[in-house]
């Protein structure tokens, strides 16, 4: 060829072929809910595995690592397997060139198989359209299916008041939340493969949960965020992880409390400051210490990144951390959301407990 494909070129033509790529470079992982699951470079043989790649059904190529919330496209995916940073650029192109079997051909058929690349680009974007409908819908559907009852909403009520938090002491936004008797575990649940549909062969256990709505900047749920109770005691359900969210949760959050104005977030044009943590006991134990403060669960480090903080109503941000000691993927994780959240140009503090790992560890004295 007189001159090599460009860096989109070659992304491109990797698409189609991404699952013999996963397999290629991260032979322990699996198909999963049209993602490839496998564990980073830095995760060890013991730990969950945490990386995830979009196969179909969204974004193909587009993948996180929630480990260390490293993300980026399939050019990236390379670099992070072969160097553990997605940046390098030059490693990648050198081995999807020669996965690809570029060097082998001459024009003719470059050019055929990069019009069946781009032919293939636009049937992914259209399904990846088609499959994020399908589950914002599915998480809204989880989240408003539950039909709430006084035994659930008491069993709620023990686990969080196990973790020294009293709903009644904030300005907490029921709407937000249901208290369920048996939600699916689903990650528990077994598959077959047949005719190129997956068929669900056993559904996974059922616990008592509490449901939370995520909504996006205009108050809409494109998620839900579900905890899983343990029947027996107030704790956690006995499985990992025990919380899992269903839908779009990037870019939507938790309300948890509505602070001085009384009204939510996407109704509210008053500007005043925003708390921002991880989890949903770390948010309420806060909104408990500071009832006059807007505060948002946003379910990971990278949603808090992505928190919709460019709204009018929000005049300051305050990123209530997890403390994480020794834990260099979590850190590399709060320095992006910490760049994100500054991009937005708006007055930006830090705060961390000075006991355990939270701000919920510091309320129910756990170190």
């Amino acid at each position: 060829m007189n001159s090599g494909p460009s860096a989109r070129e070659i992304k491109e033509m990797l698409l189609p072929r991404m699952q013999d790529l996963c397999a290629r470079l991260f032979p322990d992982g699996r198909v999963e809910g049209g993602q490839w699951v496998a564990r980073g470079p830095e995760t060890g043989p013991k730990q969950t595995p945490k990386l995830k790649i979009r196969l179909s059904g969204g974004i193909v190529g587009a993948w996180i690592d929630y480990q260390n919330s490293m993300s980026g496209d399939a050019l990236g995916l390379i670099g992070y397997a072969l160097t553990g940073s997605p940046k390098s650029h030059r490693e990648a192109l050198v081995f999807a060139k020669d996965f690809l079997g570029l060097a082998r051909m001459d024009r003719a058929q470059f050019q055929a198989m990069h019009e069946r690349s781009k032919s293939a680009v636009l049937e992914h974007a259209a399904a990846a359209e088609r499959a994020l409908r399908q589950r914002i819908a599915a998480g809204v559907k989880l989240f408003e299916s539950v039909a709430e009852t006084g035994a659930a909403r008491l069993w709620v009520k023990r686990y969080l008041g196990a973790r020294g938090i009293d709903i009644d002491a904030f300005n907490f936004i029921a709407a937000n939340f249901r208290a369920s008797s048996a939600t699916e575990y689903w990650k528990g649940a077994e598959w077959r493969v047949e005719d190129g549909r997956r068929i669900k062969v056993k559904s996974g256990p059922e616990f008592p949960a509490l449901h939370a709505a995520m909504r996006q900047w205009n108050g809409v749920i494109t998620a839900c965020h579900v905890t899983f109770l343990d029947p027996f005691k107030p704790g956690k359900a006995p499985v990992t992880p025990a919380k899992l969210m269903l839908g779009q949760a990037l870019g939507s959050v938790i309300e948890v409390n509505c602070g001085l104005g009384g009204l939510a977030f996407f109704r509210d044009e008053t500007a005043r400051p925003v708390i921002l943590a991880e989890g949903i006991e770390t948010a309420m134990s806060l909104a408990q210490a500071l009832p006059d403060f807007r505060v948002w669960a946003c379910g990971s480090l990278a949603g808090i990144g992505h928190a919709p903080v460019q709204l009018p109503c929000v005049s300051r941000i305050i990123f209530a951390r997890d403390n994480n000691d020794g834990n260099p993927q979590a850190q590399a994780g709060f320095d992006k959301a910490f760049a994100m959240l500054g991009a937005h140009g708006k007055p930006l503090d830090v705060v961390a407990s000075h006991v355990g790992d939270d701000f919920n560890d510091a309320v129910t004295g756990e170190i």
